[in-house]
């Protein structure tokens, strides 16, 4: 298996340690750390990549729970990110808002934006999900906006 770029969520590690792994692992990595040992989000890119870290910094946004590293490829600028949404409902619904907030100039500065990660949410629950309550984890409207 050879992987160009990795997107991680619920890395957990705080940025201590995140920069420790960061130092010990071949290629380049970006970490975005939640407040305490929860969430948290990393891309990285192996040495065997054929995408190359943009000069452009990661950006980090709402509490470790959204990372963006700018790549190139073949002269495309390409946006990746790496989410990792909560769980409760209306901690989902103001996440997803500020998601298509944090989106909408990366798609007027990139050429194309790869989104990827948890988002703790059920496209279809009566296909997608075994017990529990059926009504968790179903699609707030504000991500249904942001697919559109």
């Amino acid at each position: 298996l050879r992987a160009d770029a990795l997107l991680l969520q619920e890395t957990k590690i705080a940025r201590s340690k995140a920069n420790f792994v960061a130092g010990s692992w071949p290629g380049s990595s970006a970490w975005a750390c939640g407040p305490t040992s929860a969430g948290g989000t990393a891309i990285w890119l192996p040495p065997s990549s054929n995408l190359s870290r943009s000069d452009i910094p990661h950006t980090e946004a709402e509490e470790g729970r959204i990372l963006l590293q700018p790549v190139q490829h073949n002269g495309e600028k390409i946006a990746l990110v790496s989410i990792y949404a909560p769980n409760g409902r209306q901690e989902q619904r103001t996440f997803f808002s500020a998601l298509h907030d944090f989106l909408s100039p990366i798609a007027t500065t990139f050429d194309n934006v790869i989104l990827c990660g948890d988002f703790n949410s059920l496209a279809n629950p009566a296909l997608d999900k075994v017990g529990g309550n059926q009504e968790s984890g179903t699609f707030v409207p504000e991500l249904q906006a942001l697919l559109e």
